[in-house]
């Protein structure tokens, strides 16, 4: 996941089902600011089509992503 951050803060992700039960959370990240690279494991999740919402002091965004195994 590429995000862009304008000021360093704190980043929380979590995965979520297209319907809004939470799958799976991650524990909050600093960023500095500009452009970051964040994976995260997804190994233990089944195939299918989610919401990663990453959520800051400074963004709030959700990206629709597919998981494959």
């Amino acid at each position: 996941l590429r995000v862009r951050v304008p000021a360093a803060s704190s980043i929380q992700l979590a995965l979520h089902t297209l319907d809004g039960r939470v799958v799976k959370s991650w524990p909050s990240r600093s960023l500095e600011a500009g452009e970051a690279l964040i994976s995260v494991d997804v190994t233990d999740i089944p195939s299918g089509t989610y919401l990663l919402r990453a959520q800051s002091d400074v963004v709030r965004a959700a990206f629709q992503v597919t998981v494959l195994h």
